[in-house]
C-alpha cells in the first residue's frame, strides 16, 4: 500500500495560536489520520486540541479502534474546552476503512467505494450521547480529505483529485478556507497494490 498525505493549516484573522491540531501516521498496514477543532479560537482551543492529537501520538493508540480512542480522547478532554474531532484509519490487513468523528469536522471522498460518513452531534470531552462509527470496504484507491469547519462544506474534492495531495490541500484551502476561523485540510491519497 502507497499512502501520500497532504496538509494546508491556516489560523484565524487576528489570532496567533491554532485551535486546530491533526495527525497523520503511516502504520505498517495503513494509516491513522485525524483533524481536531478546538472550540473557539485561541490558546484554549489550542490545548484541547493538542490534548487529543497527543494522546493519538501515544504508542498505545496504534492497535486501537476508532471508536474506542475517540471515548478515550472524551475522557482526556474532559479539563478542557473541548473540540470537535475526526478520526480515520485506513486499514490494508483488514480490508478497511474506518471513521468515527464528533463535532462539525467534515469527511470527503473520491472513490469507487461510496463513503459519506458523519460525525455525531456533541464535543469531544463535554457532550458526547452515542459515537457513530463507520466502516467502509477498502477501495483500490482512494482520495480522502478531513476537513475542520474553518474549510467550506460547499468543497467537491473531485474537482481537485487530479493533483498531488499538498496541491489538493494547498488548493482547497485558498479556495475553500474561511478567514475568520481556524481552518485544517489533510489529504489521505493511498493505492492499495496488494
Amino acid at each position: 500500500m502507497t499512502v501520500c498525505f497532504g496538509i494546508a493549516q491556516r489560523v484565524c484573522d487576528g489570532e496567533i495560536v491554532c485551535g486546530d491540531a491533526y495527525v497523520t501516521q503511516l502504520l505498517h498496514d495503513g494509516a491513522l489520520v485525524s483533524v481536531v477543532d478546538g472550540l473557539g479560537h485561541g490558546p484554549k482551543a489550542g490545548e484541547a486540541a493538542i490534548a487529543f492529537t497527543d494522546m493519538l501520538a501515544e504508542d498505545e493508540a496504534v492497535g486501537v479502534g476508532v471508536e474506542a480512542l475517540m471515548e478515550e480522547a472524551n475522557r482526556r478532554l474532559a479539563g478542557t474546552r473541548g473540540a470537535a474531532a475526526a478520526i480515520l484509519r485506513v486499514d490494508e490487513s483488514a480490508h478497511r476503512v474506518q471513521f468515527t468523528g464528533v463535532g462539525n469536522i467534515e469527511m470527503h471522498a473520491v472513490s469507487d467505494v461510496k463513503m459519506h460518513p458523519v460525525c455525531a452531534p456533541g464535543i469531544v470531552g463535554h457532550r458526547v450521547r452515542k459515537l457513530l462509527s463507520f466502516e467502509f470496504e477498502l477501495p483500490a484507491a482512494a482520495v480522502i480529505a478531513l476537513c475542520s469547519d474553518g474549510i467550506s462544506s460547499r468543497l467537491h474534492l473531485d474537482h481537485y483529485a487530479h493533483l498531488e495531495p499538498q496541491e489538493m490541500a494547498d488548493a482547497i484551502m485558498e479556495h475553500h478556507g474561511k478567514s475568520h476561523d481556524d481552518a485544517t485540510c489533510v489529504i489521505v491519497r493511498y493505492t492499495n497494490e496488494a
